[in-house]
């Protein structure tokens, strides 16, 4: 296996180095699980929206009709976990050979797998306090307050072709191998929200939410451009490209005496506001369709603020000569990397910046088919910066009076298509208890997943509306 390699053009009497190719590719793919595991986008909960007897459903909508008149949740009223990785599987990296129990490093298929751009993302969401309460027979109030955790990690495809073939492969030579949109995105506040929900009539219902955000830590790549082209005459490498990213909270702590204030994390110093709209509508007695839009606002970041700029490059590295590497009286490597670092300087400031919310829609139906059954379809869009994803779920559903539900679904999500969904409530008593995922199978089949998801919670629940207890008709 080569290291690297050297290339001797005879009319230049220069050598130039090319990358390092499968040892590099492997510290580049555990870098990259390194950096999904971290706990720091997602959260698309296509089995709770298509369950909404379930009081943390709605979250998802605030306009789903609420049968309960006192509705209290403790730290583990609503806990919601989701990782994704749209750019390949497990088992495309890993091929088992026929008859064996070794198996191969396939880096070719997982390019394959991989489009042009490709991220990892994490969301982690727990619900802190939650109280919802009936005001006469048409108005439910609710707070809550939540802590959201979202990160992403954003990378080309070029970047592992790149290691992997080498840039003097007929795939870059000749050609700029693209590496722009690499980039993390990290937002982490607190949600305080004020809900209300209000039933016009037998038909109707709608709700909204209002969230004051306080912003604890952010990392915002607003541009990264960056690619390699390798002359195919001389291999002369010419590199360009540029750069920004913006941070509050987290990059300032790399200096050399960073100052922490912990009202900086939670004092509302970075300020933001988010609103929630939903509305739910029984069309006839057996179809009743819904449709939401979550996290529309944006936290502007005050505190703390580092943030850099690259400005616009284009640099030729036209190799070394062979007669001055010999000398030593010249520091060919010193020189070397002078001009690196004048080229990749870096500018810094400290000026605030806006952060839009993750925002998400949600369409819905459900057809009855009797008092027990019943079947239902979810359409499922979200926006993260210039990022879009888009998700549809169909579902079966069991009703057992009061006390007992069970979902289960087929979805697809983004680059996903195979994922297999449930969905549990139990009451008993004024203690209700749910766990759904949108994904079983990566517990049984971890290495062809995309994705993972579990979301659970306890509540105190009290009075479930009676089916003759109609709202009144305005």
């Amino acid at each position: 296996m080569n290291v690297f390699h050297l290339d001797y053009p005879i009319k230049s009497l220069r050598f130039k180095y090319f990358f390092v190719r499968q040892k590099c590719f492997l510290i580049l793919i555990s870098s990259v699980f390194l950096l999904a595991k971290t706990p720091l986008l997602g959260q698309q909960n296509l089995t709770l929206y298509g369950m909404k007897e379930v009081a943390q459903a709605t979250y998802l909508n605030p306009g789903f009709e609420i049968k309960h008149r006192l509705m209290v949740n403790n730290p583990i009223g609503f806990q919601n976990y989701y990782v994704s990785n749209n750019g390949f599987q497990l088992n495309q990296l890993f091929v088992r050979r026929a008859n064996s129990d070794s198996s191969d490093l396939r880096i070719d298929q997982v390019l394959k797998a991989m489009k042009s751009r490709n991220f990892m993302a994490i969301d982690a969401m727990t619900e802190l306090f939650g109280l919802g309460f009936k005001v006469g027979k048409n108005n439910f109030i609710s707070l809550g307050v939540i802590a959201k955790n979202q990160a992403s990690f954003h990378y080309p495809r070029d970047i592992f072709a790149l290691v992997y073939a080498g840039n003097g492969s007929p795939e870059f030579l000749g050609k700029r191998a693209d590496l722009d949109g690499l980039g993390v995105e990290l937002n982490s506040y607190l949600e305080y929200s004020l809900g209300y929900t209000r039933t016009i009539n037998s038909k109707l219902t709608v709700g909204t939410r209002l969230k004051l955000l306080n912003g604890i830590a952010s990392v915002h790549t607003e541009r990264s451009e960056l690619g390699l082209t390798t002359d195919a005459t001389d291999f002369d490498l010419t590199l360009d490209g540029s750069a920004s990213v913006k941070s509050s909270n987290s990059l300032s702590f790399l200096d050399s005496n960073p100052t922490i204030d912990f009202l900086d994390l939670i004092g509302f110093r970075n300020k933001g506001f988010g609103l929630d709209l939903g509305a739910s509508y029984k069309l006839t007695k057996k179809i009743e369709l819904s449709a939401s839009v979550l996290d529309l606002g944006f936290i502007r970041w005050n505190t703390n603020v580092k943030n850099y700029e690259l400005n616009a490059f284009n640099y030729t590295f036209e190799g070394i000569v062979i007669n001055d590497l010999l000398n030593d009286s010249i520091d060919i490597g010193q020189e070397l990397v002078d001009t690196l670092s004048s080229i990749f300087a870096t500018e810094s400031n400290n000026d605030a910046y806006t952060t839009p919310l993750y925002t998400r829609i949600y369409l819905g139906g459900v057809y009855s088919l009797n008092k027990t059954f019943s079947a239902s379809a979810t359409v499922y869009s979200a926006f993260n910066q210039s990022k879009y994803t888009f998700g549809t779920a169909l579902a079966f559903n069991i009703h057992l009076r009061n006390w007992f539900s069970f979902s289960v679904n087929y979805s697809s999500i983004g680059r996903s298509a195979n994922n297999v969904g449930m969905g549990l409530r139990l009451k008993g008593g004024p203690l209700q208890f749910f766990l759904t995922s949108d994904n079983i199978l990566v517990a049984i089949h971890p290495s062809g997943a995309r994705n993972a998801h579990i979301s659970f919670g306890l509540s105190f629940v009290s009075s479930i509306k009676k089916e003759n207890d109609k709202p009144k008709v305005l």
